[in-house]
């Protein structure tokens, strides 16, 4: 069941209340294929940090992919953390 179904079966007062407003919402399949435009650097690092000491290395590969080159290579650190993930990915 989706989150949609839920609400609606669950709280009609919700869609009710909703009903003529436009909401944005973004479609995940759409946004998985598209570079992140806006980034802060903080954020990324602190993001790359907490993956790697959990060794969620498939996070920090798959989101250092979808970050533009020159966002990444400004940071030695976040050039550390992907290369590092990506090895250690290529070993299991």
């Amino acid at each position: 069941m989706s989150l949609r179904d839920y609400l609606l079966t669950s709280h009609p007062a919700f869609f009710r209340e909703a009903e003529n407003r436009w909401y944005d919402v973004p479609d995940p399949n759409k946004a998985a294929k598209k570079k992140l435009k806006i980034l802060h650097l903080e954020a990324v690092r602190a993001g790359f940090k907490k993956t790697w000491q959990e060794r969620d290395y498939a996070t920090i590969v798959a989101v250092a992919e979808k970050i533009r080159d020159n966002f990444l290579e400004k940071d030695p650190k976040l050039v550390m953390w992907y290369d590092q993930a990506a090895t250690r990915m290529g070993d299991e």
